[in-house]
């Protein structure tokens, strides 16, 4: 029996070397192939800023313009609102201001010399042309039709008088007058129209 130590064998170890390397340098490759393509997706990728830029730039522009319509919008539809209230009210009115001009045309048409009728009617004269003044400084404008060919947007023909000496259509009496409001019609006028006799 012998003491000295069994030779060990050279084999092993260069199989564990070669397996390394190996391992190592299939690594190296993997890594370099990973950093090739992130470096052209890096360069594929890269934003441009400049076209960002001038997208956003282009949505505020769009933004502040939308924003403006709307603001000038919203006020004409307040100033058509604050119309149309006054446009209902003065309608309501008119009915009253009819019945004021019949009473003035009925005290004038009765003769009296009693100071205080006369004064009465002088003063119902007054408050009448007073409402008619703050109506007029509000927009409304009384329409002339007497003498005017009928015009259908502005006049209701009540009837026709046979007239071989007026056009045909051509308004002769008033039955009820017509208003505009800031020129637009609120009330036709109803009238009376000439027609030639056949």
């Amino acid at each position: 029996m012998s003491d000295s130590p069994s030779p060990v064998s050279e084999e092993t170890p260069v199989v564990e070397n070669t397996t390394a390397n190996e391992t190592v340098a299939s690594a190296s490759e993997d890594l370099d192939a990973m950093e090739k393509p992130a470096e052209e997706q890096a360069k594929i990728e890269t934003p441009d800023y400049e076209t960002q830029i001038a997208a956003l730039k282009d949505q505020l522009v769009r933004a502040l313009a939308d924003h403006d319509n709307f603001r000038k919008r919203k006020a004409k539809e307040f100033q058509e609102l604050i119309l149309t209230a006054n446009e209902r009210l003065l309608t309501d009115i008119l009915p009253v201001l009819d019945d004021m001009e019949r009473a003035m045309k009925a005290a004038k048409d009765v003769p009296t010399d009693d100071p205080k009728v006369q004064q009465f009617v002088q003063g119902f004269e007054f408050i009448y042309k007073k409402t008619i003044k703050i109506l007029t400084e509000k927009g409304l404008k009384p329409m002339e039709s007497v003498g005017k060919i009928l015009d259908p947007n502005l006049h209701d023909a009540l009837m026709q008088l046979d007239m071989p000496d007026k056009e045909s259509n051509t308004i002769v009496d008033e039955h009820e007058k017509g208003y505009y409001l800031n020129d637009k019609v609120i009330r036709h006028a109803k009238v009376i129209v000439s027609k030639k006799p056949e």
